[in-house]
């Protein structure tokens, strides 16, 4: 979901938007997905809009994924005016068809929605079940990684501007030490009413990058690889655990990824995760994110951005 914006506070704006009348629209995937849009009143041109953007969305999963997480989804698209962004809101939703809900601007032209992280963002929770509270950190963290990913896959972001994004969230992460006395397993569970959010979802994309730095260093395939296998040919399960994500992507006879999750439940801090970032390449002088131009380090960057091409059969 956003961030800063809580299950309560986005329930009062959806009561609070206007009922109008409601369009319904399909997105054309190379999966064999239903996926509807159902949005209220717009005009035909906006319509147009909404539907470019989250056909981009669609294709930006598509591409990394292999296909679409699921068989069917629903977006279901509400309008507001005079934001500060293009779309203000966004949250996953689990129960019954799955799928997001969007609240939109439709005043601000295609490419500020093409460039916004939220819709990536958003997406990305698609990409495994929901891990429950105490696991958020996990689905979080999941989905602020991978925002940056999508959009330098749909070619919105350089492979350097999304470095540079997600160093800075490990940033952020950093420095907030509010609650250091609290593991992020119950912080995780607390986030909305202790506002959190930068610890939690930071400290689960800063995981991500590790696991992913375990899973091609030692068993030379990607996470996203393995998600993709976990969950092809379309995600079944809407609710699991943290714990059967990880064995789906680990198996049973190789703990170390199990033991990495253990440490970032029970870490009551962001750490930087220099060691990964060393191994894909990345260095940071003064703040700035430079990516190693020589092998084999585009090389492994390069695996880490998308399912590997052999395993997008069926």
């Amino acid at each position: 979901m956003k961030t800063r914006h809580s299950h309560l506070i986005a329930a009062l704006l959806l009561s609070l938007l206007p009922l109008q009348s409601v369009a319904e629209q399909r997105i054309a995937n190379n999966s064999d997905a239903e996926i509807r849009v159902i949005a209220n009143d717009l005009s035909s041109n906006d319509q147009q809009k909404i539907h470019q953007w989250l056909s981009k969305l669609v294709g930006s999963i598509e591409y990394t994924f292999g296909k679409f997480p699921l068989e069917r989804a629903n977006f279901n698209v509400r309008t507001t005016r005079s934001s500060r962004e293009p779309i203000p809101w966004g949250q996953i939703k689990r129960r019954g068809t799955e799928g997001i809900h969007f609240v939109v601007d439709p005043s601000y032209p295609l490419k500020r929605f093409n460039q916004d992280w939220t819709g990536y963002h958003e997406i990305a929770h698609l990409m495994i079940p929901y891990p429950g509270d105490e696991d958020l950190w996990l689905s979080e963290g999941l989905a602020s990684y991978w925002q940056q990913f999508l959009r330098y896959n749909a070619g919105v972001l350089t492979e350097q501007q999304a470095w540079q994004a997600l160093y800075a969230g490990f940033q952020r992460g950093e420095r907030d030490t509010r609650y250091s006395s609290i593991p992020l397993y119950r912080l995780s569970d607390d986030m909305h009413s202790k506002r959190s959010y930068m610890r939690v979802y930071w400290s689960g994309a800063a995981f991500w990058l590790e696991a992913e730095y375990l899973m091609l260093s030692q068993q030379h395939t990607s996470v996203v690889t393995r998600l993709a296998n976990a969950y092809r040919p379309y995600r079944t399960q809407s609710f699991t655990s943290g714990e059967r994500v990880i064995r789906a992507l680990s198996g049973e006879q190789w703990p170390q990824l199990s033991r990495l999750y253990r440490k970032w439940q029970e870490s009551h801090g962001l750490q930087m995760p220099l060691k990964a970032l060393d191994w894909f390449g990345v260095k940071v002088q003064k703040g700035k994110v430079r990516l190693n131009p020589n092998s084999p380090f585009p090389e492994r960057r390069q695996l880490a951005y998308r399912a590997a091409p052999s395993d997008n059969r069926n």
